[in-house]
């Protein structure tokens, strides 16, 4: 809900004057990634699996904290708004190194030890989301632009589509699911955004 309050007010201003539109979106995001990183460090995050669900009022739960993610989105939907009556030219070499750096991300994110220094660990967490979205996203606007043909080959797939109607079915659902597995008391559930 806040997210369509906030890209609704981030547009206005930016047709009003799209100067300060992207000024005012550049300087929420550093707000809320810099929130993000004082939540984490104050609540000591770490990156071991069941850590995680420790400071999940916290750390999980805050729009302040989920909006990182819309974010990369709009950041995305900008450069597809701007580059769209263009053709955008990459060589061969740059379309290497970006799709080498996009599979270097995925690598390092699911390879990455969980015993890192605190710090590292904290600002991962905290930009973790808005990169992640912005690399995400970056496969799209690389197919868009026409240097995924392989990608887009496999994503298009049937079984590909199946998987994804199944997977965007359960993120759906997963809070019913949770509140019928453990009860409308369970922490998972118990959010409140004052502390």
């Amino acid at each position: 809900m806040q997210f369509f309050i906030y890209s609704l007010a981030i547009l206005f201003i930016y047709f009003k004057s799209p100067r300060w539109g992207i000024m005012t979106f550049l300087l929420s995001t550093a707000a809320t990634v810099t929130a993000s990183f004082v939540i984490m460090y104050r609540c000591n995050t770490s990156m071991k699996f069941l850590d995680v669900y420790r400071d999940t009022d916290a750390v999980y739960t805050k729009p302040w904290t989920r909006i990182s993610s819309y974010q990369s989105g709009m950041i995305l939907g900008f450069i597809l708004h701007v580059t769209r009556d263009r053709r955008i030219y990459l060589t061969p070499r740059q379309t290497v190194i970006i799709w080498s750096a996009i599979l270097g991300f995925f690598t390092v994110t699911v390879a990455m030890d969980p015993d890192q220094p605190k710090i590292l660990i904290q600002l991962f967490m905290s930009g973790g989301r808005i990169l992640y979205g912005l690399i995400v996203g970056g496969i799209i606007v690389i197919c868009q632009w026409g240097y995924g043909r392989w990608f887009e080959w496999i994503s298009t797939r049937r079984f590909i589509w199946q998987f994804s109607k199944l997977s965007y079915s359960i993120y759906l659902i997963h809070p019913a699911i949770g509140m019928i597995v453990y009860g409308t008391d369970a922490h998972v559930l118990n959010i409140s955004f004052i502390k």
